[in-house]
């Protein structure tokens, strides 16, 4: 029931975290995710943005006019705060924009590849499925057995008695 109350969301969130990213001006790999292939972005008036076609953003213009009586050592100044502020800024929106779209994520239950989005930088984590219950360490059930479950395994318990109350549920 879980499942198919998510594959009926699915298309909602989708656009939601899309418009979210378009609303960003930055491109998805900016923000942690790749777009799957023939995913695309809506472009504001309504169309499609493919994955591979970039956001064209028009920046206020500087009259090259005042910046001729500056040196060159002025201008690298100049060009090395601006670089500085662009990459403050970005940063800003970027975490910002992260926690929309992750938030958006966590609330519906929605995976990221349910929507057309592969996750690129190692932010995507999983959820825990077992849990000890002396100490709280959690495993998401891939790679290696961790110690605290081999070693109640090895007691003779069973491995779904650590099932944390969510995972069970789904």
């Amino acid at each position: 029931m879980v499942e198919k109350r998510r594959e009926v969301e699915a298309p909602q969130i989708q656009a939601a975290v899309f418009a979210l990213i378009v609303e960003s001006g930055l491109e998805p790999k900016d923000l942690g995710f790749r777009l799957h292939e023939g995913a695309s972005l809506p472009v504001k008036g309504g169309s499609k943005r493919s994955r591979n076609q970039k956001v064209v953003v028009k920046a206020p213009v500087v009259d090259a006019k005042s910046l001729e009586g500056l040196s060159i050592e002025e201008l690298q100044a100049l060009l090395n705060d601006l670089t500085q502020v662009e990459r403050t800024k970005k940063s800003q929106i970027q975490k910002a924009y992260r926690t929309k779209i992750w938030s958006v994520l966590k609330r519906s239950g929605v995976l990221p590849e349910h929507i057309g989005l592969e996750v690129v930088d190692g932010r995507y984590q999983l959820r825990p499925k077992y849990v000890n219950p002396d100490t709280n360490e959690t495993w998401a059930g891939r790679g290696k057995v961790p110690k605290w479950l081999r070693a109640l395994e090895a007691q003779g318990r069973d491995r779904t008695e650590f099932l944390e109350n969510s995972a069970s549920d789904a």
